[in-house]
């Protein structure tokens, strides 16, 4: 479908709520301007609708084996909200169909080269975001964080470059915009990854009330693979904080 297409149905009005919960840049609609926005912006944003929509598929994959015996013991508590989880996977892989189109859309009117290069202000992470004094390299290696690092950069070059063998790079061009912008993805795949948990846990009282217990045990891994996702995200900030912190101290 094309981009007017996917506004006419109010795809848009999607997009701009997921978005808005992420803090994602918006695309410009069909009936906007390009803006700023550059080719190489827009291959990114293209990139990440790839490994997005793999991602939401992925995810619903994970739900089929509760589907299943949740509708052969008849315990439809649980098969209903397996149901609304595939329907809200659904309107995600719509939304980055949507992005991909309008990044199709507006490559060719695009600018060859970013028109406003940014020199952003790093910002010291507060909140729950905030790395605590325990937080470090030896202890997120501790609790096995790297083998899992190597687990989920195999698994989303998968999802975004197919068998190919090309690996996924956090930061592809190391300078300070690169790494600043990197450590607040961090922030939003923390938060999502919580999210996810958070929705995910329902999920796993239905599992051990009402199916086996190895679909009990799955549904508990699926949680604990969103926990550790977010711990990943911390790892990261420890790893690229300190690179941060000489920017701040030059700064002053």
């Amino acid at each position: 479908m094309r981009a007017e297409q996917y506004e006419v149905l109010g795809v848009r009005r999607l997009y701009s709520l997921v978005a808005g919960w992420v803090h994602e840049p918006t695309l410009p609609s069909t009936s906007e301007d390009v803006g700023s926005w550059a080719q190489c912006q827009l291959q990114d944003a293209l990139q990440k609708t790839h490994y997005f929509t793999m991602a939401n598929l992925a995810r619903a994959a994970l739900y089929v084996p509760q589907a299943i015996a949740f509708g052969m013991t008849e315990y439809w508590p649980g098969l209903v909200y397996v149901t609304v989880t595939w329907i809200a996977h659904l309107i995600l892989v719509v939304v980055e169909r949507y992005k991909k189109s309008l990044a199709l859309h507006w490559m060719p009117l695009a600018s060859p080269i970013d028109p406003k290069p940014e020199r952003p202000i790093p910002e010291w992470p507060s909140g729950i975001f905030k790395l605590r004094k325990f937080e470090t390299e030896k202890f997120y290696k501790g609790i096995g964080i790297e083998l899992f690092r190597s687990f989920s950069t195999w698994a989303m070059s998968t999802m975004s470059y197919g068998f190919t063998g090309q690996r996924m790079t956090y930061i592809a061009q190391p300078s300070r915009k690169q790494a600043l912008a990197f450590e607040r993805a961090t922030r939003v795949s923390e938060a999502v990854h919580i999210g996810s948990a958070i929705s995910v846990a329902p999920l796993v009282v239905f599992s051990w009330l009402g199916a086996p217990l190895g679909i009990a045990i799955w549904s508990t891994v699926i949680v604990y693979g969103d926990v550790m996702l977010a711990l990943l995200q911390r790892y990261h900030r420890v790893r690229v904080w300190p690179v941060i912190k000489r920017m701040l101290e030059r700064l002053r």
